[in-house]
């Protein structure tokens, strides 16, 4: 039989309320949508290289410095040929040539709002 019933109550009741909270809470940072911060331009295209894995990324110079700072991965079509509209839009904001930042749009619909962010490589407050 327990020692301290209500000792072990008080106790169960502050787990449950701190995972209830993680729930409520953490569901809540993760359903909040970004859309992509940019809209890219053709004339801003600055390199295009077909993957492996079938993917085409497509490097574009916004700030018009000569390097890569935005990207698109697309899907090829079957006649070898990128989507019209990319499947992942990447931001590289130190231009180091990795991604800090990538948004999914699994509709392939173009730049319109319904990005979501898929993952963010940033240092938390930016």
């Amino acid at each position: 039989m327990l020692r301290h019933p209500v000792k072990y109550l008080i106790i169960g009741n502050i787990l449950a309320a701190i995972f209830l909270g993680f729930l409520i809470f953490g569901g809540q940072a993760q359903s909040q949508e970004r859309s992509f911060p940019v809209s890219l331009k053709p004339a801003d295209q600055c390199g295009v290289q077909y993957l492996l894995n079938g993917l085409v990324e497509t490097g574009y110079d916004t700030d018009h410095n000569g390097v890569a700072d935005h990207f698109t991965l697309s899907r090829l079509q079957t006649d070898g040929l990128p989507q019209p509209h990319p499947l992942f839009y990447g931001t590289d904001e130190n231009e180091d040539g990795s991604w800090e930042t990538v948004y999914r749009d699994l509709d392939e619909d173009g730049l319109n709002g319904n990005e979501e962010e898929y993952w963010n490589f940033l240092p938390a407050g930016k």
